[in-house]
């Protein structure tokens, strides 16, 4: 049996008079994975930052585990949106990993455990 992790419902986006995508109304499951496609400025990243609430939606809705994101604030807050150049982060993939747990105050020596642990899990330790 399929899950519906992720559904957008009459979904749409634009800005000012320009209308950008839309309505739609799509829907992810568990294990699918998803490429969005198209030409420069078709609309690919303001679709997804829409779908993370970076961009605001002119009609339509959003859930998730069939709750309305409009509805709940606290599934948007588990939401995040990874744009494509590493606008703070510059150096290697092991220093970037680190970053999160040396944020929350652990040491460099756990910090950079959790960071292999995590790469290992995720098959990126050649990275």
């Amino acid at each position: 049996m399929s899950v519906e992790i992720f559904r957008a419902q009459d979904l749409q986006v634009g800005y000012g008079e320009l209308t950008l995508f839309g309505p739609a109304s799509f829907s992810f499951v568990a294990g699918e994975r998803l490429a969005i496609l198209g030409p420069n400025g078709s609309g690919k990243t303001s679709l997804l930052k829409a779908l993370n609430g970076l961009a605001p939606l002119r009609s339509g809705d959003l859930f998730f585990l069939g709750q309305s994101l409009a509805q709940s604030p606290q599934l948007r807050r588990r939401s995040v949106y990874l744009h494509q150049h590493p606008y703070l982060f510059a150096g290697t993939v092991s220093y970037n990993v680190c970053f999160g747990a040396r944020a929350r105050g652990h040491s460099i020596a756990q910090s950079h455990e959790r960071a292999q642990a995590a790469m290992d899990r995720l098959g990126l330790r050649a990275l």
